[in-house]
């Protein structure tokens, strides 16, 4: 009650206390920093090898020991807290920085230049190797991209264009575009057709092995077992596909794939992809549209208001 009592004696005093905090709050508005995701120092990355075709032992042996044995001659690396995982195909390394370390930008810069040139001692079925260290960046902005009759590639271009636009704004840093699906060309074939000219699944993929068909994206499969295919070389249109041939006779005559098989393009069914939960979306009661989703991430500094 004497704090009451005492403002209203002296209110005066009470009205340029609060006008004075009132002016200092709008002052401090303009030029204090706004960011809803504070920066913050992240001391992992991963190294990821690929090299299609590989078992997980011969990846262990090959590929990971090697790796391992590069990564621990840094000596700003914290050996016990880094740890590998081998698989069919691919060598990961998660790896975690001494938590005294001062400049990590500066790190990973020459650990990218010495993991780029360390590739050189690798297998050759090793077709990759990348390292990833932006753990610490935060999105400050999701925006969603969808239709209901557009295609993945049709939005693609529409993404690239908006990306343009936001890259004029100043406060803009990096842009990731994520749930894009790529498609593919599918041979779908015909075991009337291929019995007719005395041919088996097994024959043709064998033919189209020794054509280079497809690379390592390729997969056989039917309603029992699904196979990877690994090759050189690729086609890139479905006509190419259609007229490969796959048996010749000595009397000259050929058979193409087209004659044995339905050719075309499509988009395989997605392992994931992202779905926007909106329901006013498109002006429409529906929810779950696919849809392409934009990361934008903001300059250090910047206002993100």
């Amino acid at each position: 009650m004497n704090i009451v009592r005492t403002s209203f004696k002296y209110h005066r005093i009470v009205i340029l206390v609060v006008t004075v905090l009132m002016v200092f709050g709008a002052y401090a508005l303009k030029y204090i920093n706004k960011n809803e995701f504070p920066d913050c120092t992240v001391r992992q990355g991963i190294v990821v090898a690929v090299c299609p075709g590989a078992t997980a032992e011969q990846v262990e042996q090959e590929v990971t020991k090697p790796l391992e044995d590069y990564i621990f001659t840094y000596k700003d690396v914290r050996k016990e807290k880094t740890t590998s995982t081998s698989m069919s195909g691919m060598s990961v390394v998660q790896v975690q920085l001494n938590d005294e370390i001062e400049d990590k930008e500066e790190f990973w810069a020459k650990f990218k230049h010495g993991v780029n040139e360390f590739k050189a001692q690798l297998p050759r079925g090793v077709v990759a190797v990348m390292v990833m260290d932006d753990f610490g960046d935060s999105s400050a902005l999701l925006i969603t991209m969808e239709s209901d009759d557009k295609t993945y590639r049709q939005l693609s271009d529409y993404m690239d264009a908006l990306k343009d636009r936001l890259r004029t704004v100043e406060a803009v840093g990096r842009m990731t575009v994520t749930g894009m699906q790529k498609d593919q060309i599918s041979i779908v074939l015909d075991n009337d057709r291929l019995s007719k000219y005395g041919l088996s699944d097994r024959t043709l993929a064998m033919t189209l092995f020794s054509k280079g068909f497809t690379t390592t994206a390729g997969r056989i499969r039917d309603e029992v077992s699904e196979q990877p295919i690994y090759v050189s070389r690729s086609e890139a249109s479905v006509r190419d596909i259609e007229e490969m041939i796959v048996l010749s006779t000595p009397a000259g005559d050929v058979v193409r794939l087209k004659d044995v098989a339905d050719v075309r393009r499509e988009y395989p069914k997605p392992d994931s992809y992202i779905t926007n939960r909106s329901t006013k979306s498109l002006g429409s009661s529906k929810n779950g549209h696919k849809c392409l989703l934009l990361s934008v991430e903001m300059k250090k500094g910047k206002d993100i208001v």
